[in-house]
Order: C-alpha cells, then sequence, then structure tokens
C-alpha cells in the first residue's frame, strides 16, 4: 500500500469524513486506508455517512462503522435513500449534503468510486493533504 501523508501531526485531531451509497462501499472501497489512518493518529473522530441503508442494511452498516472505527470517536448517519435510486432523487441527496456541509468539517474525507478509496474535492469538504499519491488520484 502506498503511503498517505497528511499536513497533520500523528497527535493532532484527524476529523474523516466516510460516504457510502450502499452499507458495504466505504468498508470494500477505503477499509485499508482507513484501518490505516487509525494506525498512525492517535486521536481520530469518524464521520460515517451511508446514504442506501434502509432496512436489514442498516444493521449492516452500523456493524461495518464499528469494525472500521473501533475505538475512536465516531459519528454514524443511514440515511434510508431507495437503493439503485440515487441518481433519480437528486434534489434530495444534494439537501442531504447540505445539511451534512453544516455538522461535519473533515479533512481528508472519503469517498468510494469504481472500487478504490479516492480523496474527495467537493466544495465544502475540502481535503487536507500535503501529498498525494498518484494511485489515489480520481
Amino acid at each position: 500500500m502506498m503511503g498517505l501523508r497528511l499536513a497533520k501531526a500523528p497527535s493532532e485531531l484527524l476529523q474523516v469524513l466516510c460516504l457510502g451509497a450502499h452499507s458495504d462501499d466505504i468498508e470494500i472501497g477505503c477499509g485499508g486506508t482507513l484501518l490505516e489512518l487509525t494506525r498512525t493518529f492517535k486521536n481520530v473522530a469518524f464521520s460515517w455517512v451511508v446514504f442506501s441503508a434502509a432496512g436489514v442494511r442498516s444493521k449492516e452498516a452500523a456493524r461495518g462503522a464499528e469494525l472500521f472505527t473501533a475505538g475512536n470517536k465516531k459519528q454514524v448517519l443511514l440515511k434510508d435513500f431507495r437503493d439503485g435510486f440515487l441518481p433519480y432523487t437528486g434534489s434530495a441527496v444534494k439537501e442531504a449534503f447540505e445539511k451534512l456541509k453544516g455538522q461535519v468539517q473533515p479533512e481528508p474525507h472519503f469517498h468510494s468510486l469504481a472500487g478504490r478509496c479516492s480523496p474527495g474535492s467537493s466544495p465544502g469538504f475540502g481535503p487536507d493533504l500535503e501529498h498525494l499519491p498518484q494511485s489515489l488520484n480520481p
């Protein structure tokens, strides 16, 4: 695994935003990176957001968040957008993001696209990266 160096000392608070469309997206797409961050940084606070986590998937999403953030501060937000319909509920999803921007100040935030962990760069959620390995470039 290539290293990810952040412009933070390992003793400073690192606030990480994890975004997933489905209950296993964060774990599959970013799990290794998240575990490495918890090994490197002593004070990590996670905001774990899953947008399609209704019914039985809610329990799965909560368990994944617990396993990957164990021993760290965390806020878990499980949304119940209909699975497979996120592209068709754009305004409701946008409203959820707008609300989230007022609650979370991440550095960095990660999302899973095409099966790989990628630092995000959407407005209001800018990563605090000193160096970004090319393998993580979206």
